[in-house]
């Protein structure tokens, strides 16, 4: 094992702390990334994964806090909207059970990925989580990434709305390519001369149903 292999296995299996973020500064280079430098790119990689899942964390601790009725003060009167503007930035209620909604599909993915989802990745896969499981939808967001990596693909909104298309049906994608089509878009008036869905509602097109292997 090289000197530089071992150095970042011993780098990952360190808590993030933030003193492993490289500190801003300019340099001017080119060419390939040498070893230091993808040491320092995965340290930043580490920050933005550490932040990700302190989300879900926060949603877990509100979770807590309501449901444990913590919330209500040594006097026992403080409600749920007052503690949040006292503990929580005044953040609204709605808000509070969004991110309580959230939390255990984004800690389940981040399980399964071995790193966080997007926030808009996580709410565009939230319904289709609550009919079909957790599990089962991490699982496919997991392969959808890493069928995006092995051909170069980015696992765009579109992509995961497919996904989650595909999941509504109750038929598991067989293959994967036909997740990373565009959304097509319906014109807003059909040939009835009425308005059809939405000038920006997405449907699905060839990827409802792909060939099978």
């Amino acid at each position: 094992m090289s000197p530089d292999t071992a150095l970042g296995r011993r780098d990952r299996a360190r808590a993030f702390v933030p003193e492993l973020i490289p500190e801003p500064q300019d340099l001017d280079r080119t060419g390939p990334l040498d070893a230091k430098e993808q040491q320092q790119l995965d340290r930043i990689h580490a920050a933005r994964d550490h932040h990700q899942a302190a989300k879900w964390m926060r949603g877990k601790a509100l979770e807590a806090a309501f449901r444990r009725h913590l919330f209500r003060g040594e006097d026992g009167k403080r409600t749920r909207q007052e503690y949040l503007d006292d503990e929580w930035d005044g953040i609204s209620e709605s808000a509070a059970y969004r991110e309580i909604s959230e939390w255990p599909l984004a800690q389940e993915i981040s399980a399964t990925c071995e790193r966080p989802a997007p926030d808009s990745h996580v709410r565009a896969l939230l319904d289709v989580a609550g009919a079909k499981g957790h599990q089962t939808v991490a699982h496919w967001y997991a392969e959808l990434r890493r069928h995006g990596q092995q051909t170069g693909r980015r696992v765009t909104a579109d992509a995961v709305a497919n996904l989650a298309d595909f999941l509504r049906t109750g038929t598991d994608p067989k293959r994967l390519d036909g997740l990373f089509a565009p959304r097509q878009i319906q014109p807003a008036s059909g040939p009835s001369g009425r308005a059809g869905r939405g000038s920006g509602a997405p449907v699905t097109g060839p990827v409802v149903a792909p060939a099978q292997e």
